[in-house]
Order: C-alpha cells, then sequence, then structure tokens
C-alpha cells in the first residue's frame, strides 16, 4: 500500500493501546501516522500534511456523547473533503452514531474492537467507505423512523432505474459491479447516483442506504 496516499492523525488520550495503533498504522497499512497530544495541535498537524488525504481517529474513551460531538465539531475540516473523520474506542451502549453521521463523521471503532478490525476499517475508511456495522445502521434507522415527521412518497421521487440502482448501492454494490450487472457504464452509475442522492436529500451512500431500508 502507497504510503504518499494518506496520512492518519491520532488524536489521543495516553494509552498503551494507541501508541500500538499507531505503530500499526505505520508498520502494518504503511500509512503515515501522526499523534496529536490534544486537540488544539490539531489544526497545525493538519496544515503540515495538506498536500495528503488526511483521517482523524478521535480516541472518546471514557467521553460523554455531548463531548464527543463537541470534538466533532471542533474537528471539523474547513474545506469539505480535505479531512475524514472516525469516533474509536466507543462505548458500545453509546447512542451518538446517528448525530455523528450527520456531522460527517465516516467510521466508529468501539472499546473492545480488535486492532485487527480497527486496520480493516481504516483501509476502508481511506478508500472512501463509511465503516459501521450493520446493527448500529440499523439502530440509527430505527431512532430516525420513530422520530419522524412525514413520509416520503417514493414513486414520486426515483425513477425506476435509480429505485434499481438504489437498491443494489444499499445492498453493498461498486459503481463498476452496479454497472456490470446492469450493463450500463461506471459513468453512468456516478451519474445516476448523484441524481438519486439529491433527490432524496442525502450526502453519501451510507445515508443513501438508509433512505432505501426505510422507504424502497
Amino acid at each position: 500500500m502507497n504510503p504518499e496516499r494518506g496520512v492518519v492523525f491520532v488524536a489521543k488520550q495516553h494509552s498503551l493501546q494507541n501508541d500500538l495503533l499507531v505503530c500499526h498504522i505505520d508498520e502494518v497499512i504503511g500509512l503515515k501516522c501522526v499523534s496529536i497530544d490534544g486537540l488544539d495541535n490539531f489544526r497545525s498537524a493538519e496544515a503540515a500534511c495538506s498536500d495528503h488525504l488526511k483521517l482523524v481517529l478521535l480516541d472518546c474513551l471514557g467521553l460523554q456523547d455531548s463531548t464527543i460531538l463537541e470534538s466533532v465539531q471542533f474537528l471539523a475540516p474547513n474545506e469539505p473533503g480535505s479531512t475524514t473523520l472516525a469516533l474509536m474506542n466507543l462505548n458500545a451502549e453509546t447512542a451518538v452514531e446517528k448525530r455523528a453521521l450527520g456531522l460527517g463523521i465516516h467510521g466508529f471503532f468501539y472499546e473492545h474492537d480488535s486492532i485487527e478490525l480497527l486496520l480493516k476499517g481504516i483501509n476502508a475508511i481511506m478508500s472512501g467507505e463509511v465503516w459501521i456495522t450493520r446493527k448500529k445502521m440499523l439502530d440509527c434507522l430505527t431512532r430516525e423512523k420513530s422520530n419522524s415527521q412525514f413520509i416520503v412518497r417514493k414513486q414520486s421521487i426515483l425513477t425506476r432505474r435509480e429505485e434499481e440502482i438504489l437498491r443494489l448501492l444499499s445492498r453493498g454494490g461498486t459503481n463498476d459491479s452496479i454497472a456490470e450487472e446492469l450493463c450500463i457504464s461506471p459513468h453512468t452509475v456516478r451519474t445516476h447516483n448523484y441524481n438519486i442522492f439529491k433527490k432524496i436529500d442525502v450526502p453519501n451512500r451510507l445515508q443513501a442506504s438508509l433512505w432505501a431500508a426505510k422507504y424502497l
């Protein structure tokens, strides 16, 4: 894996686990990893790596949900797409995921996740994916359903082809695999995705999948 393709920042509390994680990201994944002691040091560290794709792992061990969300807002990138955020060492009972997704978080790792799972998730996020367990995604969907104040009529929003593509996307299909299955070009799939996201007012594939699970 090319170490020039990105930089991982670990905004950490002092712990042996985090020191090991920094070493593993460097040595096993092959990505440059920068340890940040305190959020105040983040902006200067980020500026020093301005030419790289950046992922920030925020250590949430022992933090309240409100503190986590405040930290996420502090770390939010000045320019969209310049930095990706993920949360690690979350309590398994936390209910922060839905709000965090809305703030642009792309990954969720929990206290008892193995380091192998962390590394796998980091690879996925750096490749443009959102890392969240199916159970947590369904929990978010359930809470969204219970809080909904209106029902969107899908028939008036998406074309039949867009519904077909959205169903495939929600099952984990990539642009290339969807294109192959439907015998269309990847460019056409990307165009459909853009139109779908705009019509149902979602920012990414995960939110589109949640919408599909609710309305299709």
